[in-house]
């Protein structure tokens, strides 16, 4: 397959791109304007956390936390009550690395410094403060595992379940699915966002995880299962990283980084 984009190949093209978001030690305070999709009119937020910039990707406490909002200004002069405002609590980390190549829907890399789980999972999901009461206390018991050729034959799976699980990837709703040294992370996009977590080796998925609250095998796990089943006929190797076209596109252009024609 030939690979059609590539991020970092040059130390020219290394510099035309924007910097990820960084946490500094002591980052300028400010009040930041954030639009949120969806929404017709911009809200304020102060922001101690950050070095932003306009368009950085953000999440906040309050009536919108957990709602991916994009920076549209930053103000360093106020004087401002802060009972009176939500915070800037998270900021996505984006910057493209690698080659990518376009395998149906996806965008696909073979490269160790594609995009990681940790990165993604900074663009979808708003992170976890120490000292918020509704902190999500996670425990886990056996892991569901499979011969991944054959697992819509096996018992636990519900052909109910397994049909919506279908849809989902007909909609393309498995927006990320990465494999490297044995060990797989997806995100799956639903009413929320869900992160499934697996191990694959010599055609076997184990230790298949989803954090949902669905009692037993759920959409968002068996959604992982055929997107990975499919994906692994078309790629040269059982490490990768994909991404859904659409938040590729999305991603590159938040990144204001370059592309680069293979």
């Amino acid at each position: 397959m030939k690979s059609i984009l590539g991020f970092g190949g040059s130390e020219e093209h290394k510099s035309s791109a924007q910097p990820a978001i960084t946490h500094t030690s002591a980052p300028r305070r400010s009040l930041a304007l954030i639009r949120f999709p969806g929404i017709q009119r911009a809200y304020s937020y102060y922001n101690d956390r950050f070095d932003l910039q306009p368009g950085d990707v953000v999440f906040v406490t309050g009536r919108l936390a957990g709602t991916q909002g994009v920076v549209e200004s930053v103000n360093y002069k106020f004087k401002i009550n802060l009972a009176d405002y939500e915070k800037v609590i998270g900021a996505a980390t984006i910057e493209l690395h690698g080659d990518y190549q376009q395998v149906t829907d996806k965008m696909l890399s073979y490269d160790t410094g594609a995009v990681s789980p940790d990165e993604f999972r900074s663009w979808v999901k708003a992170p976890v403060m120490e000292d918020d009461e509704d902190k999500p206390e996670f425990v886990q018991g056996e892991g569901y595992s499979f011969e991944l050729e054959h697992f819509a034959d096996d018992d636990e799976v519900d052909p109910v379940i397994l049909r919506r699980a279908v849809d989902y990837c007909n909609d393309g709703l498995v927006r990320y699915l990465s494999v490297r040294n044995g060990i797989g992370t997806a995100f799956v996009e639903g009413s929320k966002w869900y992160e499934v977590n697996f191990r694959y080796q010599d055609g076997v998925v184990s230790d298949l995880y989803c954090e949902c609250p669905y009692h037993a095998l759920c959409k968002h796990n068996l959604a992982v299962l055929i997107t990975l089943r499919g994906l692994l006929k078309k790629t040269e190797t059982t490490e990768f990283t994909t991404i859904d076209k659409g938040c590729f596109m999305r991603l590159l252009s938040l990144s204001g980084q370059p592309i680069m024609l293979g």
